[in-house]
């Protein structure tokens, strides 16, 4: 075989490298990804509650917060009251503590994420 036709030799499927990924797949891989991440982020807040605030409390807390791109929260507030003072302090401790412990996906960038979300009791 001659330099040139080595050259010229055209590229296998195999060689030609991975197919583009589709505009509509990489949202779909996203939007994937932003769902389990925010149900981890939830998992992680409910995880750090504590139960000495009392086992007959029910109530539920609402906070709003910002995800940065390392996955640590700021701007916490309290939206809405449990109704229990120490229910809301409780879920205020439990979402502080959870703050940067869930890894952001690298997927969904470092814009921060604006977030509402219940702690429930």
């Amino acid at each position: 075989m001659t330099d040139s036709e080595r050259i010229a030799a055209p590229l296998t499927l195999e060689e030609a490298g991975p197919p583009q990924e589709s505009r509509e797949a990489r949202a779909n891989r996203r939007r994937k990804a932003l769902a389990a991440y925010l149900e981890a982020v939830s998992d992680a807040i409910h995880a750090r509650r504590m139960t000495a605030v009392g086992d007959s409390a029910i109530g539920n807390a609402h906070f709003g917060l910002t995800i940065d791109g390392t996955g640590g929260f700021s701007n916490v507030r309290l939206l809405q009251s449990s109704g229990t003072a120490a229910l809301d302090r409780d879920a205020l401790h439990a979402v502080e503590a959870a703050s940067g412990t869930v890894l952001r996906p690298a997927i969904l960038g470092t814009r921060p994420l604006e977030l509402n979300l219940r702690v429930k009791y």
